[in-house]
């Protein structure tokens, strides 16, 4: 019948997408080729491939943009999420495919609104996929993962933050409380989020590790980790007197 040409393929789409998220929760992606095909089904972005990376940005174009200096600033400074091993030349070379990805995004996607951090989930994809294939995940997931991140103000970033507080009572209310009394609100995790954990984790392998995660999860999976990191890592956690004093700086 006709209805089992279309059918049978959204049927097999279905499978294969139910699969590979399964399989990235269980074993993660292991290898650099299945790390390539599981995020192209992730992300949903195999049909626009070639509309992607044939559309070119000059370099005029990329020279010019008003976010050029502060990307090329923040850029320079993520030599610790290299490879300790990479030879200099190869790390200049990263460097600069990196400039390139995050200004020819921010030129084709005019509503966006550069951060600093967004470097730290760039650099990410990067190591692992190369330049062009960067740029399409990338062009993926600014539409919907990262996207509240990208606005001109931190509105929904905010909002966001806001969402520890009821998480972490659920599950330690003394430690909320704790939060509560210092009056630092939960600021000091910002960082976690809108760079996925990629400015505070030193090991590459982890960091890829936490991409997998976030890709085969909800959006906001970053903020259920960052509860549970901080429940589990914070000095208050510990009954000694100066870990129990409610000061700002006891917090973060």
């Amino acid at each position: 019948p006709i209805h089992a040409l279309f059918v049978i393929p959204c049927v097999c789409v279905c499978v294969c997408f139910f699969c590979v998220r399964v399989y990235v929760r269980v074993c993660g992606y292991v290898r650099v080729l299945c790390m390539r095909v599981c995020m192209h089904v992730l992300c949903a972005c195999g049909h626009c491939v070639c509309t992607c990376l044939c559309v070119r940005v000059t370099d005029a174009a990329l020279s010019a943009h008003k976010d050029r200096a502060q990307v090329q600033l923040d850029v320079n400074r993520c030599h610790r999420r290299l490879p300790r091993d990479m030879s200099e030349e190869a790390r200049a070379d990263i460097q600069k495919q990196l400039v390139r990805v995050i200004v020819r995004l921010l030129a084709r996607h005019r509503g966006i609104h550069y951060y600093q951090g967004f470097h730290d989930i760039v650099v990410t994809f990067l190591l692992v996929l190369g330049e062009d294939l960067t740029y399409l995940i990338m062009g993926q997931l600014i539409t919907c993962h990262i996207n509240d991140f990208l606005d001109a103000d931190m509105t929904r970033t905010k909002s966001i933050i806001a969402y520890i507080s009821p998480l972490l009572s659920l599950q330690c209310t003394e430690l909320e409380e704790f939060i509560t009394r210092s009056e630092c609100a939960y600021y000091f995790s910002l960082s976690w989020l809108i760079t996925w954990f990629g400015h505070v984790v030193e090991s590459p392998d982890l960091a890829c590790r936490l991409v997998d995660l976030f890709l085969a999860s909800h959006p906001l999976m970053p903020v259920y980790l960052s509860t549970a990191w901080f429940q589990t890592t914070h000095p208050s956690r510990s009954s000694s007197p100066e870990s129990q004093r409610c000061y700002p700086s006891s917090v973060s």
